[in-house]
């Protein structure tokens, strides 16, 4: 193949690249996108339930897949830096951090009650206040929302 017809190839070159650039800008790539993302984890119905109940009972503002896959990766994490200081405990302080997840939920299930009773007589005397000074009820709710807390 000799310099001639080597540069005889390069047009050809240049329409294809053209070509697919025009169909790719075409194509649905939105659609390709989503499907390479992992599928994110699903938790039965009535477990997913129970558990969103707990993290809000617990004041987390965190979702029940979130929760789960916080505790595996802590879970895992514990176990790789155990197996390099000691093997044989690799595996309990795994365990022992599943357990753990769990137990501080139930222990922490009052937080947002405990939470919300201690915010209340904030909020009260807010409410009283913006009544006092002639307000309404509409413009105090509008004052306790716009607020961050007492």
């Amino acid at each position: 193949m000799d310099a001639v017809s080597g540069w005889s190839m390069v047009p050809v070159g240049v329409l294809v690249s053209v070509l697919l650039a025009r169909h790719a800008r075409r194509a649905d790539v939105a659609l390709r996108a989503r499907s390479l993302h992992p599928r994110r984890l699903r938790i039965p119905a009535p477990i997913r339930s129970r558990l969103l109940i707990a993290l809000a009972r617990a004041d987390l503002a965190v979702g029940p897949e979130d929760a789960v896959g916080r505790l595996a990766i802590a879970a895992l994490a514990t176990a790789v830096l155990t197996a390099a200081i000691a093997p044989g405990l690799a595996l309990p302080a795994a365990v022992a951090v599943l357990v753990a997840g769990p137990v501080w939920l139930r222990l922490a299930r009052d937080r947002a009650d405990r939470r919300s009773a201690a915010e209340l007589p904030g909020a009260l005397d807010r409410t009283a206040a913006v009544l006092r000074a002639g307000g309404t009820v509409g413009e105090a709710v509008e004052v306790l929302a716009g607020g961050s807390g007492p």
